[in-house]
């Protein structure tokens, strides 16, 4: 249990045991201001310390020398991340283009008030589903990074049961992350 303990408090520490962190860090923040590409370059860039983490390896922060594969990398974490996140993305466009609907009947008619309740009631149970589903997508999705980065094959990110099956094993790490 006292390993245990130990084990999670490294996941805070262990970046700066590489003698060349601040320059790594220092330019995963400079990668991070190009726009939207620079994202998707430190999300592989995060893989690969994820992958290196997986198997103890004694320098997981990787250096900069490959751009390309980070940016692979990072895409295919972003597909997943897409994945995941779809039905919330789905229930939001939904709700708006019924509120929107909604709206214009309101306007139109003489129930206003009644719309704009019903409108209120459907809005409310949208942004709890939503809600839920961000949830249980924050909790699930750093699984499925980890089998992606594993293995390094996309196709075990969406083996939902696998996945599902990692966190059940062990939803305290996974709660933290």
């Amino acid at each position: 249990m006292e390993e245990d303990a130990m084990e999670f408090g490294r996941a805070f520490t262990f970046a700066f045991e590489d003698a060349d962190w601040l320059k790594k860090i220092g330019i995963a923040a400079l990668v991070m201001l190009i726009p939207v590409v620079g994202t998707i370059i430190v999300l592989g860039w995060g893989l690969e310390i994820t992958r290196r983490v997986i198997n103890n390896d004694p320098q997981p922060l990787p250096d900069w020398s490959n751009f390309g594969e980070f940016l692979f990398k990072g895409f295919k974490a972003f597909v997943v991340s897409f994945a995941y996140v779809l039905p919330i993305i789905l229930i939001s466009v939904c709700g708006q283009l019924g509120m929107g609907f909604a709206i214009t009947a309101a306007a139109d008619g003489s129930n206003s008030d009644a719309a704009a309740g019903i409108v209120s009631l459907v809005m409310f149970c949208l942004i709890c589903l939503i809600s839920l589903f961000g949830l249980a997508a924050g909790f699930i999705l750093p699984a499925a990074h980890g089998n992606l980065a594993a293995t390094g094959e996309l196709g075990t990110a969406f083996r939902f049961n696998e996945v599902l099956g990692l966190v059940r094993a062990a939803p305290g790490p996974y709660l933290m992350v």
